[in-house]
């Protein structure tokens, strides 16, 4: 069970480091013992690598801390989100379309009417050009209040000629929006549902029906930037439920792409939306084989995301970056492009935060590397990758976790750890069995040649035989083992690699 500690904890934590200078800077006055308590708190949160309580109070203890811990963990957390606050102020539309409303109630309060109406004027602008229904209608309730209020004539005359038809246009344009939220909520609901796991019937049909829904069929049911990304991803999902990529589903994710670049106002405030767009589209060239124009959105991506103001890179930003990054390495490595895939991956570490890229549960990403370097023949960098998932407590990607249990063995296979690889071999096949992961035949057999034969084989001859008897068990291995096999780590072309003792890529491009 979470607390408000582990909350405060995970709130400094999730602070960027611009964040933290600012709040450092500005959010405290230095100069007050009780401030100075505070940035106490404030450092010894943020040099923990996870929630320790005991730890904190000594920490704390150490340093002279003298008041009420609790008082002020929660001062802190406040101090926190107000300076996030400003630090944030102008750095959304959302946030400066609230600022300026807020501005203009004082104005009217202040019974200064004439400067609340050139405020709300301004806010009613970029609520338009943001699209912000929601804005606009309290724009509209606060006009309709002043104008009731002051008895102001003509405005009165203006709502009842236009006002009123402008506000039933907006909640329309709303609830549009909530129809396509509430689409996508009940998707995502019964997507997420555990019995959908277990290939419960009920629930595949009623996700079926929701992806085939009529809001989904024709682009001009959506009426606002917001429907209309709903409605982009979820014939996305429809279009992966029903294994359908053609022609069609691809025209309807470039359209979506093309729908948004024209958007760019109402991108200023969720970029977010452009960078999934773009990721959704990734994937789809990528399963329907498209090198070249997956090269071209991911450039794309990139460059819209290197070219954002800093104000506008949240982690939020940066996380969806990151996961178009790592689908795109991925790809490189479908496409036997290794080299790209390390160097794709190298220019994600100077633009996104080490935060982000070394959070233990990366496994996609952390596999991709690993197979890059394996595929290149950079073996301790490799090791370096795996380890990331092998060392992880816990289970998370087991099928993920097996494939790096296997891909261990062929590292230090390569590193030259013939000593160690019987016992290494015994130790993946307890844990296969003691994480309940039934093993394929490929994973078998690795396991029976690393822990029985390699440990009799006396000659290169004899090693190369053994291999050539190995490759022709796994070839001979059922269609869908084989294409497991295929799909994942090419193992056959890295036996065929050491029988003919060339690169392991120069195999696989002479397969394609």
């Amino acid at each position: 069970m979470k607390t408000h500690s582990d909350e405060l904890f995970g709130l400094v934590k999730a602070m960027t480091a611009k964040e933290k200078f600012f709040f450092k800077a500005f959010g405290c006055n230095n100069n007050s013992k009780a401030e100075r308590g505070y940035l106490l708190l404030f450092d010894a949160l943020n040099e923990l690598k996870q929630y320790d309580e005991p730890a904190l109070r000594a920490k704390l203890e150490k340093q002279g801390f003298s008041h009420n811990i609790n008082k002020a963990k929660n001062y802190l957390g406040k101090a926190i989100l107000k300076s996030l606050e400003t630090y944030h102020s102008g750095g959304s539309v959302h946030a400066e379309i609230h600022h300026l409303i807020s501005q203009a109630e004082i104005l009217y309060k202040k019974r200064l009417v004439k400067m609340a109406h050139k405020i709300l004027a301004k806010a009613e602008k970029m609520a338009l050009d943001a699209e912000k229904q929601e804005y606009l209608l309290l724009i509209h309730s606060l006009k309709s209040n002043i104008a009731l209020h002051t008895a102001n004539l003509p405005a009165l005359n203006d709502i009842l000629e236009k006002g009123i038809q402008q506000k039933k246009n907006y909640f329309r344009l709303l609830m549009n929006n909530d129809a396509y939220i509430n689409l996508a909520i009940a998707v995502t609901a019964y997507g997420q549902s555990p019995e959908l796991k277990t290939g419960n019937k009920t629930n595949l049909e009623r996700i079926s029906r929701l992806l085939n829904h009529t809001l989904l069929h024709d682009s001009a049911s959506a009426q606002t930037v917001v429907s209309r990304y709903h409605f982009y991803n979820l014939n996305y999902l429809r279009f992966f439920h029903e294994n359908k990529w053609d022609d069609r589903a691809l025209q309807v994710l470039r359209e979506g792409v093309t729908y948004l670049e024209a958007r760019r106002n109402v991108l200023n405030d969720s970029p977010e939306m452009y960078l999934k767009a773009l990721g959704l589209l990734l994937n789809a060239l990528a399963i329907t084989q498209n090198e070249r124009e997956t090269g071209v959105v991911y450039n794309k991506a990139r460059k819209y995301y290197r070219g954002l103001p800093n104000k506008y890179i949240s982690q939020h930003i940066q996380q969806e970056f990151f996961r178009i990054t790592t689908s795109f390495i991925g790809i490189q490595i479908n496409f036997l492009r290794p080299e790209k895939a390390v160097q794709t991956f190298h220019e994600l570490s100077r633009y996104t935060s080490p935060a982000i890229i070394n959070n233990p549960l990366n496994f996609v990403l952390f596999i991709n590397m690993t197979e890059s370097y394996l595929m290149t023949e950079q073996y301790r960098k490799a090791l370096f990758f795996a380890n990331k998932i092998l060392n992880y407590k816990g289970k998370y990607r087991v099928d993920l976790q097996a494939f790096v249990k296997i891909y261990e063995l062929l590292i230090q296979y390569k590193l030259k750890k013939d000593e160690l690889l019987p016992y290494l071999a015994k130790s993946t096949e307890r844990w296969l069995k003691k994480n309940d992961y039934q093993p394929r035949f490929f994973d078998k057999a690795l396991i029976d040649f690393f822990k029985f034969r390699l440990p009799k084989i006396n000659s290169a001859a004899e090693k190369r035989e053994t291999m050539q008897n190995l490759l022709a068990q796994l070839k001979a291995a059922t269609n869908t083992e084989y294409s497991i096999l295929k799909n994942t780590f090419d193992l056959a072309a890295w036996l065929e690699s050491e029988i003919q003792q060339k690169p392991m890529l120069e195999i696989m491009r002479k397969t394609l």
